[in-house]
């Protein structure tokens, strides 16, 4: 089955951590927590903090940004390199982490 990505733009991590753990989400990594959908908390240099969110279609990513408070936030179907780049201005070839 094909899944959809998006990346909710400009988010408090910490408080996004915690209600998608609410939901019953099991912690993969520190970033990374799955339930019915797959979420990576994003951070890189000089800008903003994005969630990743993976799910089954988009009526499905809907749904967990209605459940997370989330829908009225700016977000891009974008892939990572190119959001970075055409959002942020920042070249994803000499970023350093």
């Amino acid at each position: 089955m094909h899944k959809i990505e998006t990346k909710v733009l400009e988010v408090d991590v910490e408080n996004v951590k915690k209600n998608i753990l609410a939901l019953g989400a099991k912690e993969i990594q520190n970033t990374r927590l799955s339930v019915d959908w797959q979420f990576d908390l994003d951070q890189y240099p000089n800008m903003p903090a994005y969630l990743e969110i993976e799910g089954k279609h988009e009526e499905h990513i809907q749904e967990i940004l209605k459940k997370l408070g989330l829908e009225g936030h700016e977000y891009s179907l974008e892939g990572e390199r190119i959001l970075i780049e055409k959002k942020y201005g920042l070249n994803w070839n000499e970023m350093r982490f």
